[in-house]
């Protein structure tokens, strides 16, 4: 109540809230969390054990939207082992892997390779749709993201054979662009999830400022090299200052 009626009083009711986003409550095991009981995951001790992007994934991923939802002390305690971080950190430092660093521009297109183009498209603008304040759901984010991490690990297992074809030279050029143009997707769509390890993703892509999403993706410039150190091998809790 006190912030609408400062805004009415100081003249700037235009900067009032358009919408609320609520929350039921977060328990650990089947209590309720309570510091003068020591029942409590202490922050400090949670950062420095796996890091902000952990602990941020993991209030997103059990955030108790329209009813209360809990998380174990095991869970508590192995934050890291999140389905989500492991894919990603995996799939990243899958890139070091993949050729020497340069961004090729697109060649000749299959109909794979149109269809994975699209789904980077239209995944971006579902998530869009979830960071709507009357559609807002961290749960479905994080569930959904973490299904993008998984397609795009498989376009590059199942494009990695043909990868290997002399004749399809020109499809490969085009492959190789979209896994590169995926990282870029990847590093905006989840800044909002893992800020530092999108930061990270971004940096090595070469792209300026921070992680930005784009109404139609736009493929990386040709010629780009992603040369610095794989983008997440070197991401540790104490390396990362973001809290």
């Amino acid at each position: 109540m006190l912030l609408p009626v400062l805004a009415f009083a100081a003249g700037l009711g235009e900067h009032l809230p358009a919408a609320f986003v609520t929350n039921q409550f977060l328990h650990l095991g089947d209590e309720k969390f309570s510091t003068s009981r020591g029942h409590a995951v202490w922050a400090d001790d949670a950062l420095a054990a796996a890091g902000p992007d952990a602990v941020r994934l993991a209030l997103l991923r059990d955030a108790p939207e329209g009813r209360v939802t809990r998380i174990t002390e095991e869970r508590a305690g192995r934050l890291t082992e999140d389905p989500l971080y492991l894919a990603a950190h995996a799939w990243l430092d899958g890139f070091a892997a993949l050729g020497d660093g340069a961004v090729p521009g697109t060649g000749a297109w299959t109909d794979a390779h149109r269809e994975f183009y699209r789904y980077l498209n239209l995944t971006t603008r579902q998530l869009d749709g979830l960071v709507l304040p009357e559609a807002f759901s961290a749960r479905g984010y994080v569930d959904l993201l973490e299904s993008f991490v998984r397609r795009c690990a498989e376009f590059r297992a199942t494009e990695e054979v043909a990868r290997r074809v002399p004749s399809l030279a020109e499809e490969a050029r085009t492959s190789l662009a979209l896994e590169y143009l995926a990282a870029k997707v990847f590093a905006a769509l989840a800044w909002p999830v893992t800020p530092g390890l999108a930061e990270r993703a971004w940096e090595w892509l070469g792209l300026p400022g921070t992680p930005v999403r784009e109404a139609d993706w736009s493929f990386l410039p040709s010629g780009t090299r992603c040369t610095a150190p794989a983008p997440v091998s070197a991401l540790t809790p104490a390396a990362s200052g973001r809290s």
